[in-house]
Parts: C-alpha cells; structure tokens; sequence
C-alpha cells in the first residue's frame, strides 16, 4: 500500500497533516522530503496518524527525527492520533506518543 498525507493549514502558522496508509521502509522517504519541507515552512506541524494502517520502525524513527528537528528550529511537533499499528510500534519501543 502507498501513503498519503492530506495537509491543511491551522491557527498560528500550524499545518495538520494527515497521514493515511503504510508509514514504513518504502514510503518514509517521500514522507521524509514532504514533512522536513512543511516543517520548514510552518511554524509548527501536527501529524494526525489514525489511518496508518502500518508502521514498521523505520516509520517510527521518522517521527523521532522529525520531533528532533523541529526542536532543532525551535518549531512544534505533535502526533495527535493514532492508529493500534502505531500504537503497538510506540509501546515496543516503551515510548508515549
């Protein structure tokens, strides 16, 4: 399966980004392209993951990199959702989401 991320803009220069589909080692670099970009356009981005149907670590470690780099700008990042695949990959790695 491919992924999709469906953005909108919010309040305070945010982006919601909505990421539908399969977050793993075949789809991680063109999410990884679109969401550094957004993060660097946006003052911040909150990533809704309720409909991943998949996520393997390299997904996770995408959201970890992420997280780091929007600290890095001094910008937000926030995971507002998720499905129990991404719930299930957080809790093997004993990470709150």
């Amino acid at each position: 399966m491919s992924v999709v991320i469906k953005t909108e803009p919010a309040d305070g220069n945010l982006l919601k980004s909505h990421v539908e589909g399969d977050v793993t080692i075949y789809t991680v670099t063109e999410l990884k392209d679109q969401m550094v970009e957004d993060l660097h356009d946006y003052a911040g981005i909150e990533v809704n993951l309720e409909k991943v149907a998949k996520m393997d670590t390299a997904g996770y470690q995408l959201m970890l990199m992420l997280k780091k780099e929007a600290l890095k700008l001094d910008k937000d990042f926030k995971i507002s959702g998720a499905s129990e695949d991404v719930k299930r990959i957080y809790q093997l790695y004993h990470q709150e989401i």
